[in-house]
């Protein structure tokens, strides 16, 4: 595996480790779990914390590196419930999606401020967002008032590291 959780954190804090293809299947990210996401269409339903760019250009500290900020995230960050603001639309002309736009609240800003040092988006504004699915998807689902997230992920590729939020 990619990502292989040693020594105290890996022993204190529950985390599971899942292998599936994803839409994201070349990306590394750290991104928060909705619990429920029955209004999404895509496989892999997050709000990404920071996309750290291409699983293939990542060496094996950056690797580390990654793993030791998500099990931090999880040891340190609550629960979060983030307000949705509402539908907006999101990607170029060709990959449009509909996204579900969420409140900045201070614990989501503090957990972004943690890992934002290895952004390689091209966007330099952070929007929280869950994509919805394409374009007009918004349209056929009960959007919630608000999300849930509970846990943590590491994403490299096909393989993820999923930790539960501290509470």
């Amino acid at each position: 595996h990619i990502f292989a959780p040693e020594g105290l954190l890996a022993q204190t804090i529950h985390f599971t480790r899942r292998r599936f293809m994803s839409e994201h299947s070349d990306s590394s990210m750290i991104a928060f779990l909705p619990d429920e996401a029955s209004w999404v269409q895509q496989k892999l339903p997050h709000l990404t914390l920071v996309y750290a760019g291409p699983i293939a250009e990542a060496g094996s500290s950056l690797k580390r590196d990654l793993l030791l900020e998500t099990s931090l995230l999880a040891a340190f960050v609550p629960r979060l419930w983030l307000p949705v603001l509402g539908v907006d639309q999101f990607g170029d002309d060709v990959d449009r999606v509909d996204v579900l736009r969420l409140l900045r609240t201070v614990p989501l800003d503090v957990a972004r401020r943690m890992v934002e040092s290895y952004s390689k988006s091209q966007h330099k504004t952070y929007n929280p967002h869950v994509t919805i699915g394409p374009v007009g998807s918004a349209n056929q689902v009960d959007l919630p008032k608000g999300v849930f997230f509970s846990r943590v992920m590491l994403s490299g590729g096909d393989d993820h590291v999923v930790f539960d939020l501290s509470g």
